[in-house]
């Protein structure tokens, strides 16, 4: 009886145990592993419907916050349904990337605030744009191209006033060469029209640098600099940059602990044991270390040169 009843309370604090911790687990209202949470956030509903250039990637932002994407079609149509919104939304963004991935356009739309579910249809969103050069000499040139709505009218604005006109081929893209520009910095963006539609305006821009002559030696300058920079801090020669400073500690203890007198003339008698006699026997080598060695007075912080 005495060996059965410490089995006994055991098993009962072993079961109060499980118990406990099967209760601190269990998820409270009688909920299990297999019950189904839902919830939702907002009570509106914002749905966009336009067109692009035809596979292009559509990204809806509300608020720099990154909420569907959507492909458009072979025609360039897109529809992004169904968005959750909270009251009082007065503006959202869309993002566009060709299918060709070679340029992008952003452009936000503001709308009334919200008081109840909203529809923005028909929208004509801005040429995508990529520059082949973001920074080229004077009298040279840069391509800027993009795709749109095949056989859209697209035009090219740049900040100096200057605007260039073209026309999307089938396919949707589209070029313009830049050339005769004089030296300064460039801000550009492209719009459309289509079927008397024009296309919303972007909300970025790109930035062109053409370079003066001096401005182009500067930039090169720049350029080595950076290279040299970057080579010597490499992994290759990163190395080197501890051992120098090492091999020159090691030419300092050996100055300053060297014996006055360690090498030999053929006129000299050493007055010090001579350490290493054998390399200093050439009269040249001699000659180098009696410079090095000679004796002057040095200021207190010139202790690495000899007192």
């Amino acid at each position: 009886m005495k060996k059965i009843l410490p089995i006994i309370l055991g098993l009962i604090l072993f079961v109060s145990f499980v118990n406990s911790v099967s209760a601190q687990i269990r998820p409270p209202f009688g909920g299990g592993l297999g019950s189904k949470v839902s919830a939702t956030v907002g009570e509106y509903y914002l749905s966009v419907t336009g067109f692009t250039s035809p596979f292009a990637s559509v990204s809806l932002y509300i608020d720099n916050i990154f909420i569907r994407s959507t492909l458009a079609n072979e025609k360039g149509d897109f529809s992004i349904s169904q968005v959750l919104i909270k009251l009082g939304l007065s503006k959202f963004c869309l993002k566009t990337i060709d299918a060709k991935r070679l340029g992008e356009s952003e452009s936000c739309i503001t709308i009334p605030a919200a008081k109840g579910s909203f529809a923005k249809r028909d929208i004509f969103l801005p040429p995508t744009l990529a520059l082949s050069k973001n920074q080229i000499p004077e009298n040279s040139s840069a391509i800027a191209y993009g795709y749109t709505k095949p056989g859209a009218e697209v035009t090219l604005v740049l900040s100096n006033g200057n605007k260039l006109n073209t026309k999307a081929d089938a396919t949707g893209y589209f070029q313009f060469i830049l050339k005769n520009l004089k030296a300064g910095k460039y801000t550009l963006y492209a719009t459309a029209k289509y079927n008397n539609i024009e296309a919303v305006g972007p909300s970025k821009s790109l930035s062109l640098n053409v370079l003066s002559k001096a401005g182009e030696v500067a930039e090169s300058v720049g350029d080595f600099w950076k290279k040299l920079w970057k080579l010597l801090t490499s992994w290759g020669l990163g190395p080197l940059w501890i051992a120098i400073p090492i091999v020159i500690l090691i030419i300092i203890l050996i100055l300053k602990l060297w014996p006055r007198q360690t090498w030999l003339r053929p006129h000299q008698i050493s007055l010090r044991p001579v350490r290493f006699t054998g390399i200093f026997y050439s009269p040249k080598i001699a000659r180098l270390f009696d410079v090095l060695r000679r004796r002057k007075r040095h200021l207190h912080h010139k202790w690495f040169i000899g007192y």
